[in-house]
């Protein structure tokens, strides 16, 4: 009986636990032309591309929080654009009230994001996104994907990324992303806003794809999140994993217990 009562109580569990993981999503940030794009995408079986880019309080994605996030696809059609308002649901526990030496390069203050929705409410549309690309591109993404999985948002080993900063790198050495927007002629006075960012990136990706050696090939570039050096995910289902570990522990004892009582 003992032995019913924990596979009924093991299997409750996995059952909440798979309906947490398959909530539906309310799209309230992402617009119905977004949507629309990806299922194209889908519909013709092609492959999504997606050039993101991340304003954030700092530098260090240990210690510091998202602003804003911007995504679009190959083609340059807006998928998701938003600003973030800092919360103490930020996973450091920290609640940023300002980031002055942020503010001063991206332009983003307090007042800029007092309306906009906290990272908790556009986490999800976010992931719904990333799990439908194939291909996650930026200027320097491994800073944006240390950003993002340090704030809940899944990466798969089968993402495929690509850094414009080292496709640039190869014929002018290390720039910035204004540098080598500058180089090719790109108006960069909006820049440091992240959609502005993103169309930037992709400018420089299709040009330097024209520059791009026979023995430099676009594929040369790409990596996988392995091959990101100091990666460190947070897991959004730490709870879940303590909910099914408590469960675990209370079947045992109740098994402990009721044996001793049988004795």
């Amino acid at each position: 009986m003992e032995f019913i009562i924990t596979i009924i109580i093991i299997a409750i569990s996995i059952i909440l636990i798979t309906r947490k993981n398959n909530e539906n999503i309310s799209f309230n940030y992402i617009s119905q032309e977004a949507l629309d794009t990806l299922e194209e995408y889908k519909e013709l079986d092609k492959e999504l591309c997606i050039v993101l880019d991340t304003e954030t309080t700092g530098l260090s994605y240990k210690d510091n929080t998202l602003l804003q996030i911007s995504i679009i696809d190959s083609e340059g059609k807006e998928l998701f654009n938003s600003y973030i308002k800092p919360s103490e649901e930020h996973y450091s526990g920290k609640y940023y009230k300002s980031w002055k030496i942020a503010s001063k390069i991206n332009k983003i203050t307090p007042e800029t994001v007092e309306n906009a929705p906290s990272w908790h409410e556009i986490r999800k549309e976010v992931q719904y996104i990333i799990n439908k690309a194939d291909y996650i591109m930026g200027y320097n993404i491994p800073f944006d994907i240390k950003f993002l999985l340090s704030h809940g948002i899944k990466i798969n080993d089968e993402h495929k990324f690509i850094d414009i900063m080292n496709m640039y790198e190869i014929n002018y050495g290390r720039s910035k992303l204004t540098e080598a927007a500058e180089h090719y002629g790109y108006d960069t006075s909006s820049a440091h806003d992240s959609l502005e960012d993103v169309k930037m990136t992709l400018f420089v990706y299709n040009e330097c794809k024209k520059e791009i050696s026979k023995k430099e090939k676009s594929e040369d570039f790409i990596f996988t999140k392995s091959q990101i050096p100091n990666i460190e995910e947070y897991e959004t289902n730490k709870g879940t994993g303590c909910f099914m570990l408590i469960t675990l522990i209370l079947s045992i004892l109740y098994i402990f217990t009721s044996t001793n009582n049988k004795k």
